[in-house]
């Protein structure tokens, strides 16, 4: 399944990222490859697919070593939809030592006029 997501992430073919999403959001394979090698990829949408993934994971990121520190490095070092993504994976799972910095981002994704950020945006703020 992984590489079925990288390849349809790369293809931006976003509807069968969003179908296959409730599916794999628990598998701590998928799960891990996103922590471990998709976060770090080198294609822009691959990354993104990554921290979406790490968004709605149930998985505690408490078992993913050093997946909070990532994040916040790719909050802080891109821009548009990874900037946005990073920190909403962060936000979801008690961004505890980057609040500040999360909410800035949440705050300008909220500004951004995408809906489906702005929806995202107001899910973690109204949870967190």
């Amino acid at each position: 399944m992984i590489k079925q997501l990288e390849e349809a992430a790369k293809r931006g073919d976003w509807d069968f990222v969003k179908n296959q999403l409730p599916k794999v959001r628990s598998d701590e394979t998928v799960i891990l490859w996103a922590a471990q090698e998709g976060i770090s990829h080198n294609n822009d949408n691959v990354i993104y697919l990554a921290a979406t993934l790490l968004e709605r994971t149930n998985i505690p990121f408490s078992k993913l070593d050093g997946v909070k520190s990532s994040l916040y490095h790719l909050m802080k070092s891109y821009s548009g939809k990874v900037r946005y993504m990073a920190a909403f994976a962060l936000a979801a799972h008690d961004p505890k030592g980057y609040e500040a910095e999360v909410r800035e981002v949440l705050c300008q994704a909220l500004e951004d006029g995408n809906p489906e950020f702005q929806e995202r945006v107001k899910m973690h703020l109204i949870y967190n």
